[in-house]
């Protein structure tokens, strides 16, 4: 599966911009009925989300529905019913009681963004329904009571990232929200890359450039990943030395994702 390396959220009370986001070059792209919508705006908001994707023939949009036990919730699946969606975002999921309460046949995104989720992120990832996860920083800073910085959130992306691992389903990493610092976004991100999190939401479509930048293998790593991959093959499999360096199967592993990263497997 390639993974995809962006999601770009678009309030669903902004249906002006929906087009925008489709144009956007993100990967995937999720209207947000939940968090970007006030209580009282959602019924229209969702109407306007349901009548969009109705008529919408893009394959890489869906949207992020409200959470479990909500009758918000209940009332966005009554509207999805029918929809064939790449995708369904679920929000706030504890547990995996909680994730099946979802009715949806589409692919699930299960937020995790709690101590409770991060404890059961294994159990919730592993369901067969899951296809990604998404780390939901916002909540999970508010439910520890620490700032949203990188080293808060080190534990949770190192775990996240194992369990996303495990179970070879992609986490998204919550966005960065200094939408106007681009460079400080790449640069974090590519710190984020090197905890095992491959992929990020955006909120804000001059952030995806910056994502797929810090996501995209340099000519230099492209031609170090080939130069490995041919020197193992010619040891048929054998423990060799390549630069100097032992290369043994996992080494060869990291290559291989390299190249697939950059499109060439």
């Amino acid at each position: 599966m390639l993974i995809p390396r962006s999601l770009l959220f678009v309030p669903g009370n902004r249906p002006e911009r929906f087009e925008k986001a489709l144009n956007s070059g993100a990967d995937l792209v999720c209207i947000d009925l939940e968090d970007a919508v006030a209580p009282d705006a959602k019924a229209d908001a969702r109407d306007a989300v349901i009548a969009f994707l109705k008529q919408c023939r893009a394959d890489h949009v869906s949207l992020r529905i409200n959470g479990p036990g909500t009758a918000d919730c209940a009332a966005d699946m009554v509207a999805i019913s029918g929809l064939t969606l790449p995708f369904v975002m679920i929000p706030k999921v504890d547990t995996l009681d909680e994730l099946n309460t979802i009715t949806s046949d589409a692919p699930l995104i299960p937020v995790i963004e709690s101590g409770l989720a991060m404890l059961n992120a294994a159990a919730i990832l592993s369901d067969r329904r899951v296809r990604m996860g998404l780390f939901g920083g916002g909540d999970y800073a508010a439910d520890l009571g620490v700032p949203m910085t990188f080293e808060a959130f080190h534990y949770a992306r190192s775990h996240l990232a194992a369990c996303a691992a495990a179970f070879e389903k992609p986490i998204f990493d919550v966005p960065y929200l200094d939408v106007h610092d681009v460079a400080g976004g790449e640069a974090d991100t590519r710190r984020v890359a090197d905890l095992g999190i491959h992929c990020r939401a955006a909120i804000h479509p001059k952030q995806i450039d910056a994502i797929h930048a810090a996501y995209t293998p340099s000519d230099d790593d492209i031609e170090k990943a080939r130069s490995l991959r041919d020197a193992y093959a010619a040891a048929e499999g054998n423990a060799a030395l390549h630069d100097g360096k032992l290369i043994e199967a996992p080494i060869l592993r990291a290559a291989e994702r390299v190249l697939a990263r950059a499109g060439l497997l």
